[in-house]
């Protein structure tokens, strides 16, 4: 069996403080992985190595392709699916994930539509397209970046505005667009249903099946009600600066007229106060989630088995099992030795289109002091993979 005494392109150790917040040291272990005809996972001829930092999509940046691995702490167990669902000519249909038997992801998936607006002021949704494929991508998802209508401005504030324009060199139009908070890549977000602003607009193809975008409910008329608007769906990885993501570093958004919970917190998906700005530790470390809502798990331990609807190119059911193998890790336990640790898996990525998964497991153990990465890098460290 294979031995890792020190870092290399898919095994590292990090010190951090724990959500009890004494000191640890963590090891992270990659492990791609080939889907079998039968589901079962065959170790890959080609390993992906940990990623370091955040990757964003060079055209367009504020869609997330791969989170860091190297965070030494994760509460739950991430499972991201990048890849695409898969219509077969169908104009609506749902694409679905499910874990150990239980559905926890349902997108209702929808074909290219446009709008237009009647001469009352009615607004008309066409038929959707047939479906060949679409990306699971949050560009596909319901969000972007909708024009503020020029009342909701006090006089002074359209003044400040007017001035940035021209300091900026940028149009008050451009200043004037305001970011749906829960995903300012996707589309489909409109404040003012005017005509030229809902003949422009483009229809996300990935919604929520539990409120889908209605003729009657595109419009939020108000941008401070964001929060009444529909949950972004996707199976991607979630931005950095996105909510309720980074309001658990105490960076809320704001909205200065809605008073009840969001939906996350009736779904259970976040905690009750995600909106009031506190900054709690163990906050922090939610943060470090970084799959779509619904798919972060009480940690897997391996052996658990997933099941894609209509997400491979394929087959329409899409069935992969989690290897039973659990790697043994040690950390640095000084003075020569070694700690065991119980390993978890932090992240599971699934690419159906490659018929891939990646899996990158932790093990942490107690640590006498925090460690400098000069410190750690001279280390040692143990990661012992099953046959």
């Amino acid at each position: 069996m294979p031995t890792l005494t020190s870092p290399g392109p898919t095994a590292h150790q990090l010190s951090v403080q724990g959500d009890d917040s004494k000191w640890m040291l963590s090891v992270l272990a990659k492990r791609t992985y080939s889907v079998g005809n039968d589901g079962r996972l065959i170790v890959a001829a080609e390993q992906v190595p940990l990623t370091a930092e955040p990757v964003d999509d060079p055209e367009q940046p504020q869609i997330l392709l791969s989170d860091t691995d190297l965070f030494a702490f994760k509460p739950r167990s991430d499972l991201v699916v990048l890849g695409h669902t898969y219509g077969v000519g169908r104009r609506r249909y749902e694409a679905t994930i499910a874990v150990q038997g239980r559905i926890c992801k349902r997108i209702l998936v929808v074909g290219d539509r446009v709008c237009a607006e009647g001469s009352g002021g009615e607004i008309f949704i066409s038929q959707p397209e047939p479906v060949d494929k679409i990306d699971l991508s949050y560009a596909r998802a319901y969000g972007g970046a909708s024009a503020l209508p020029l009342e909701s401005f006090t006089a002074a504030e359209r003044e400040r505005v007017d001035s940035l324009a021209v300091a900026r060199e940028k149009s008050v139009a451009e200043l004037m667009q305001y970011e749906y908070p829960r995903n300012p890549a996707g589309c489909g977000f409109l404040i003012d249903p005017t005509p030229g602003a809902v003949a422009a607009l483009v229809l996300p193809n990935l919604e929520d099946p539990l409120q889908p975008l209605t003729a009657g409910n595109l419009a939020v008329r108000d941008a401070d009600r964001w929060p009444v608007m529909p949950l972004p769906q996707s199976t991607g990885w979630v931005g950095l600066d996105w909510f309720p993501r980074l309001a658990y570093l105490g960076i809320p958004p704001q909205s200065r007229t809605f008073k009840g919970p969001v939906q996350e917190v009736i779904l259970g998906f976040a905690p009750p106060n995600i909106l009031d700005g506190a900054n709690r530790p163990s906050d922090g470390f939610a943060f470090t989630q970084g799959a779509s809502l619904g798919l972060q798990f009480p940690h897997f331990r391996g052996g658990e088995t997933i099941v894609l609807d209509n997400m491979h190119p394929k087959q329409a059911k899409f069935t992969l099992t989690l290897p039973t193998g659990v790697p043994k890790m040690w950390v640095d336990g000084r003075k020569g030795t070694l700690k065991e640790t119980e390993p978890v898996i932090h992240t599971v990525v699934v690419e159906p289109d490659l018929d891939r998964v990646t899996i990158l497991w932790r093990g942490a153990a107690p640590a006498l002091r925090p460690y400098l990465p000069a410190e750690l890098v001279k280390m040692p460290f143990r990661v012992d993979w099953p046959d």
